[in-house]
């Protein structure tokens, strides 16, 4: 049985907290016009959105993860090599507000694969100078080369925030509702 097959509940509970309109479709996995295949569309609140083919990211500094997941006696090792995603992101540039304090705590990250399956992550689970956890785009796994990049979310321990072949990774700044925050 995949991983993926065993957090099926999972990935409706994420669909759901990422919200209506994110889902995507295998064909048309970034728009009307998305027809690089193996290109992951980096997009939302970034001010250089871009398409990274799995050779633009083999060109970045490249990380190499162990990591084991599943449930059980299920659970399986594996080898991923890859750009971190932190740095895939900073590339873009994320679009921060210079007047709002801790505005990059605010961002999510929302990757998504191209059947539709998607996981998000807090950007301080990424930011060197928060969490630090070191989100892998792979694209190798155990010595193979993949034709897309995997996500690879070390410590979750049963994998379900794994995404096979990753086609857009969105950035975006959820709208704060209630009451307005008290200062400090």
């Amino acid at each position: 049985m995949s991983r993926r097959h065993t957090l099926t509940g999972l990935a409706l509970a994420v669909a759901l907290a990422v919200g209506p309109g994110t889902a995507v479709a295998a064909d048309n996995p970034t728009g009307p016009h998305a027809t690089d295949t193996g290109a992951v569309a980096v997009t939302g609140s970034v001010h250089h959105p871009k398409r990274l083919t799995v050779a633009e990211l083999n060109a970045m500094p490249q990380h190499t993860k162990e990591v084991a997941f599943g449930v059980g006696p299920e659970r399986s090792n594996h080898t991923f090599k890859g750009a971190l995603l932190y740095d895939v992101l900073n590339g873009a540039g994320p679009a921060v507000d210079p007047k709002a304090k801790g505005d990059l705590q605010r961002f999510v990250i929302t990757v998504v694969g191209a059947d539709g399956y998607a996981a998000a992550l807090a950007w301080g689970e990424i930011d060197p100078n928060l969490e630090n956890k070191m989100v892998l785009l792979a694209t190798v796994a155990d010595g193979k080369s993949l034709t897309r990049p995997e996500l690879v979310v070390p410590f979750d321990t049963k994998g379900g925030r794994y995404i096979n072949d990753v086609v857009r990774v969105d950035v975006s700044r959820p709208t704060l509702r209630g009451p307005k925050p008290h200062k400090r």
